[in-house]
């Protein structure tokens, strides 16, 4: 175990009053004692601020740590960002080109003939019901003839 300087000036300072042993040198040993005291006083609060300086040491370590990986992943996303907006840009263009085959391709496409019947008799229903058809005006429209009544509607 090393001792500190301070330390090992104030044992040899209490030492050699001890060795003297003189009362008439009170005064010195109560100095010496004052001095042991100050020596001591100081020496735990060099502890102290060494364990601060420690901690401190050791926390400026985290934040630069922490520092570094923030650098390493704005790198990261720079480098990717461009990425993705390249694959956008182009999925977006590939629809923009494709889109209008694929419309003149379903118009070329030719209807099956029961979609068309079908389509026919949905627009005769509807001009039937109509309240104003298209197709017949209402009083154009003529019953089938009975023998029993001639009225033309």
């Amino acid at each position: 175990m090393k001792i500190p300087r301070v330390a090992a000036m104030a044992i040899v300072a209490a030492a050699t009053l001890i060795m003297i042993g003189c009362d008439e040198n009170q005064r010195i040993a109560d100095l010496a004692q004052r001095e042991l005291e100050h020596r001591a006083a100081e020496t735990q609060q060099l502890a102290e601020l060494h364990s601060k300086v420690q901690k401190e040491r050791l926390e400026l370590g985290q934040g630069r740590d922490q520092l570094e990986e923030d650098r390493r992943q704005i790198a990261n996303q720079r480098h990717r960002d461009p990425l993705i907006a390249n694959a956008i840009n182009g999925a977006v263009w590939l629809l923009v080109c494709v889109l209008p085959l694929f419309v003149c391709w379903r118009l070329l496409q030719t209807p099956d003939e029961h979609e068309i019947e079908q389509a026919v008799g949905e627009f005769f229903i509807a001009d039937f019901v109509a309240e104003e058809p298209l197709l017949l005006p209402r009083g154009r429209l003529a019953l089938p003839r009975n023998s029993n009544d001639e009225t033309t509607v």
